[in-house]
């Protein structure tokens, strides 16, 4: 998919991609693996107030990830010149 010479672009996109999506994963981690099992042990009443947690706080960080993998797929796309043949 990303045949020909790669540009400064296409390594600045990929960076942002590998970043954007380590970010992700370990929101997504931090939000359905940990906070369920040490909170909860905590707080009784924590599944009652998770949809309130999760879209006041975590929701404009996982649409800002998702927006950068985005912008890194399409960095990294635009960043391949085509070599002459």
């Amino acid at each position: 998919m990303f045949k020909g010479r790669r540009t400064s672009l296409f390594w600045f996109g990929l960076s942002v991609l590998a970043l954007a999506s380590i970010g992700l994963c370990l929101m997504l981690g931090l939000i359905f693996i940990y906070y369920p099992t040490h909170y909860q042990q905590m707080h009784w009443d924590y599944l009652t107030y998770f949809p309130t947690y999760f879209w006041q706080y975590y929701i404009w960080q996982i649409i800002g990830a998702a927006t950068l993998i985005v912008a890194g797929f399409f960095m990294m796309k635009f960043g391949t010149k085509k070599t002459p043949q």
